[in-house]
């Protein structure tokens, strides 16, 4: 049996929240524009671009693949 997998939520609101960040201390400590950030916030761009994810991943002292949830789905 193989499982399928999709990109869910992102959780950059979350752990910016937890942290008590905003956007902008994201965009000051990745050197990552104002708009990517908020686009990957408001859910407007889904994918992100891996570097991107790691130098968010870094800032956040998070892995990767916790910036999103992941969806597995049971393949047919």
């Amino acid at each position: 049996m193989s499982r399928k997998v999709t990109i869910g939520r992102c959780r950059i609101p979350e752990f910016l929240n937890a942290r008590g960040w905003s956007q902008q201390d994201l965009v000051d400590r990745t050197g990552i524009s104002k708009g990517t950030i908020s686009a990957y916030c408001t859910e407007y761009r889904t994918r992100m671009h891996l570097l991107n994810a790691v130098l968010i991943a870094d800032a956040l002292g998070v892995e990767p693949r916790d910036l999103y949830e992941w969806v597995y789905v049971k393949a047919e």
